[in-house]
């Protein structure tokens, strides 16, 4: 019984930390869909349009591409921060809670030496009370 237990208390730990690992990959794809979604909404490209204003002003065509390319190296910079800033908070959650599993390991193994010292002790007890009980059995037959 007490293997099954043990292989329990081993388990929960490993279960624990996949559910966090699991949390994180889902808060991490959600926030990149969200990313991809807000950088393919503001995007918009008509080709007649650009061809236009590059036949008239090259000049003007490259300063936009220029800026385009400024605006995304910004937001994918954002991002990396922002993603990496997501990172360190999990990543300092998954030691908090690696850090708590270990103490509780310690702590279930200090209970379970308390409680067989207590069982042991009742043993010890239990003993002296059959001796007690068969020298009152014995000092009441000769009573008798």
């Amino acid at each position: 019984m007490s293997d099954a237990w043990s292989k329990v208390a081993t388990f929960i730990p490993k279960l624990v930390i996949f559910l966090v690992i699991l949390a994180i990959g889902f808060v991490i794809a959600k926030a990149m869909q969200k990313a991809a979604e807000r950088i393919l909404w503001r995007l918009s490209f008509d080709r007649a349009a650009f061809l236009n204003t590059y036949s008239e002003d090259p000049a003007r065509a490259q300063e936009a591409g220029i800026r385009f390319g400024d605006t995304i190296e910004k937001m994918g910079g954002t991002m990396s921060t922002n993603l990496t800033s997501v990172i360190t908070g999990r990543n300092n959650e998954i030691s908090s809670l690696n850090d708590q599993i270990s103490n509780w390991d310690v702590r279930l193994a200090a209970k379970r030496e308390a409680l067989q010292k207590q069982y042991s002790d009742l043993e010890v007890a239990l003993g002296k009370l059959k001796d007690q009980s068969s020298w009152l059995s014995g000092q009441l037959a000769g009573l008798s």
